[in-house]
């Protein structure tokens, strides 16, 4: 027999409307109150369906966005919102509507996800990062919920929508290697993430023996990072290429730059053509077409809500080399 609300009521020591306002996260409630009425759901596996719209269809006409767990990445780097805008173009047109999972620290946003798919306030879930140890991913598969990740996972069960990195490192390598530099130095990147690894791959398995290629992955991700590290880069030999793994980290480098001649080719992985600073950028870049991978990724999804059992679907969106004319 299925689980009521008045079941859930009388374990909790609670009237059934305490457990009503709850499911709709009432302001009224305490947090306390919420906390006990949810653990016994829980422990109940009771799932509610708030929307009354959702009880004949049992469609929520909604995606949640996971995002990373270091939230200031998230509105820092241009790479999240790039994404989300090709997300939402092709959810728009299929009548989705987008939520976007909150909290500080993966404890929150695993119990605001748990509260998206239990309350039926989503059909599926898109992840913008790539972890296969991830508590939220863990319990998507757990309730099998329709998700997508937008990053490379070792897992043929998962969907996944990523660059191809390894092809962004070679188109680099040989770029640069036609431009006659023998000398490549690759700045940033936490070595954790895949897409670093490839792209270094990349550039490793397509340079000649004669060229020499420096690492330093020893510091941060943000603009003020890249700014304050170019008086550390500016005693390179002069006929050295710079390859940055962020954007946001060589646009610190740019502004840097602009206090004295810029001697540096500073190649880059944009998620856009146009940039922020591409008034004072003359450098070419590659083009990661991440507006495409929000749309592969949606696209993707919006299948899987069509036909649950259809196989696992890991695509690469190809990347390409934008040549800047100074």
């Amino acid at each position: 027999m299925a689980v009521t609300i008045k079941d859930v009521a009388k374990r909790a020591n609670v009237a059934p409307s305490t457990v009503s306002r709850v499911i709709s996260d009432n302001p009224a409630i305490s947090d306390a109150t919420k906390e006990k009425v949810r653990q016994v759901m829980n422990e109940m596996n009771y799932r509610p369906n708030v929307n009354a719209r959702n009880l004949v269809s049992q469609k929520a006409n909604a995606i949640g966005i996971v995002i990373p767990s270091e939230n200031e990445d998230f509105y820092e780097n241009p790479f999240f919102l790039t994404a989300l805008r090709g997300i939402n173009d092709v959810a728009v047109e299929g009548g989705y509507s987008i939520l976007l999972s909150i909290g500080d620290g993966i404890e929150e946003r695993f119990k605001h996800v748990q509260q998206l798919v239990f309350e039926k306030r989503v059909d599926g879930l898109i992840f913008l990062y790539a972890n296969d140890e991830d508590p939220i991913l863990k319990f998507a598969l757990k309730e099998n919920v329709p998700f997508t990740i937008i990053g490379s996972i070792d897992r043929p069960d998962i969907h996944f929508v990523d660059n191809n990195n390894y092809q962004a490192g070679k188109i680099v390598a040989n770029q640069l290697t036609e431009m006659g530099y023998k000398k490549f130095h690759i700045l940033g990147g936490n070595t954790e993430f895949r897409h670093i690894t490839d792209r270094e791959r990349g550039i490793r398995d397509h340079i000649a023996s004669d060229i020499v290629l420096t690492v330093d992955n020893d510091i941060g991700f943000t603009m003020e990072d890249g700014y304050n590290t170019y008086e550390k880069i500016a005693d390179l030999d002069k006929d050295t290429a710079l390859i940055v793994t962020d954007e946001t980290i060589a646009d610190g480098l740019i502004l840097a730059s602009c206090r004295i001649s810029n001697t540096f080719p500073i190649i880059t992985y944009r998620t856009t053509g146009q940039h922020a600073f591409s008034f004072i950028d003359d450098n070419s870049y590659v083009d990661l077409n991440t507006v495409e991978l929000g749309v592969q990724a949606m696209q993707n999804l919006e299948k899987q809500l069509l036909n649950n059992e259809i196989v696992p679907e890991q695509k690469f969106v190809d990347v390409s080399w934008v040549e800047v004319s100074s």
